[in-house]
């Protein structure tokens, strides 16, 4: 058996669902208590998911941003002869290069 994260043998009872923490996981818990949990892995549809998933090859905890998030937020370090270097968001780049092309497509909201 393959060991994971010092677990041989298998996973222990007490152990948390993945769903909880993964950025793909939606759980859904009604008044009495029952829960019903979704997997938004899928660009179509969301899977049901019935059994508490331990491992997941597609697992991604919520703290972790995907490269599109990073690129969404990240700030241009502009440098000018005469002015001073300083960092200023895609927003603000582009007001100040309005005639430019030189920002990706991808930051153009």
């Amino acid at each position: 058996m393959a060991k994971y994260r010092g677990v041989e043998g298998g996973t222990p009872a007490n152990t948390k669902r993945l769903c909880d923490s993964c950025s793909h996981g939606q759980v859904l818990r009604t008044e009495s208590s029952q829960e019903i949990v979704y997997c938004n892995v899928s660009i179509r549809e969301a899977i049901p998911i019935h059994v508490r998933v331990v491992e997941c090859s597609k697992y991604r905890p919520l703290s972790v941003q995907s490269l599109l998030e990073m690129e969404e937020r990240a700030w241009i370090l502009e440098s000018k002869r005469g002015q001073p270097i300083g960092f200023v968001s895609p927003a603000e780049f582009r007001k100040r290069h309005v005639d430019e092309d030189i920002v990706p497509s991808r930051y153009r909201y």
